[in-house]
């Protein structure tokens, strides 16, 4: 018998409920993971593609990759385990065959050797709190940004900068606890496309985006609101900000990184906060699916381009504050809300 007919044979489900407690929300089973210490379920099993996702660990596979982490094995001792769990003897393979499971193995194994998937590595650093004196509040330079309704007083607020060296405006991303772990900047050369320059530039890399720019600067408001609104960038929370929306953040892509993702089903979990996506007008939210994932732990809202307010590509805040409140105000619910245990 081949390794992939003792894979088939078991059932994926019934094999990890053996470790997990699993409750169907949909077409998937929830329960608290085995691979970390939480209190939020966020370990699912899809039965019909037959794989496993671990949000707390960031772990996934099928499951000869689930007992390798589990066990501790190799992915010959764990086709191993799953031929003794379905009762599967040297009688029930076909005389002349018994090595066929050994060398199946080793076939299984050479695929699915690089495609565990491990918590991503975090690798952005921790810059020192000075890092921002280098750089210059030049008013001129600033100018562009006050024109399109940002005061001088929330550009200080944001530490918005002027990088003379490379002709940028610059403000600090910070981690969750508020360090600084790089420094983004957006060209001033208005001839940036035809120079094929870069618009926004982190000067040192994110790593796994394990953070959503403004947060640590607005967690109270935020908490207070229990509701975060999530744009894709820096620019929108402070546009927003102007407006009396503090309670914001920025993904800094179009996109909800699996960490931002863990972090949120944190935030809402023990603070009871409403997440509002308001990202570009192009960008469809129910294509995203780590999005997706967060309507099952948390009331997910969404600000779309009704009746065609924005330009494609815009975000929420580029028309301005009547357009933003009106689309704030129509915002519709998407998913569902948690499910409380």
């Amino acid at each position: 018998m081949e390794a992939s007919e003792i894979i088939e044979s078991v059932d994926i489900l019934q094999y990890i409920s053996q470790y997990i407690e699993l409750e169907q929300r949909g077409r998937e089973w929830w329960g608290l993971s085995c691979f970390t210490d939480e209190r939020t379920p966020s370990f699912s099993v899809d039965p019909e593609k037959q794989c496993w996702f671990d949000f707390s660990s960031g772990a996934s596979g099928n499951l000869p990759q689930f007992i390798m982490l589990h066990d501790h094995v190799s992915i010959g001792k764990a086709i191993s385990i799953l031929k003794e769990y379905a009762h599967i003897t040297d009688d029930d393979e076909k005389t002349g065959e018994g090595g066929h499971v050994r060398l199946e193995a080793t076939k299984v194994a050479k695929r699915y050797r690089n495609h565990v998937r491990q918590p991503p590595k975090m690798t952005a650093k921790i810059l020192p709190k000075s890092c921002m004196r280098k750089y210059e509040f030049r008013k001129d330079k600033l100018q562009a940004w006050v024109d399109e309704g940002i005061s001088w007083k929330t550009l200080k607020k944001f530490e918005v900068r002027y990088d003379a060296f490379d002709d940028r405006i610059v403000y600090p991303i910070k981690d969750f606890e508020g360090n600084i772990i790089s420094v983004c900047g957006r060209t001033c050369d208005p001839d940036y496309k035809e120079k094929k320059l870069r618009k926004y530039t982190y000067l040192q890399p994110l790593g796994s985006l394990n953070t959503m720019y403004g947060f640590s600067d607005n967690r109270q408001a935020i908490i207070d609101a229990k509701e975060i609104i999530i744009f894709e960038g820096a620019k929108s929370c402070m546009k927003a900000y102007e407006w009396g929306f503090e309670n914001t953040s920025a993904l800094c892509t179009s996109h909800l990184s699996l960490n931002q993702l863990k972090f949120l089903i944190k935030l809402c979990n023990f603070n009871d906060v409403v997440v509002v996506f308001a990202l570009d007008s192009d960008i469809d939210i129910s294509k995203d699916e780590n999005i997706r994932k967060l309507c099952k732990y948390a009331r997910v809202q969404w600000i779309k381009n009704r009746d065609d307010l924005l330009e494609p590509k815009d975000s929420p805040t580029d028309k301005g504050r009547d357009v933003f409140e009106d689309l704030y105000l129509r915002r519709e619910n998407c998913g569902f809300a948690r499910t409380r245990r």
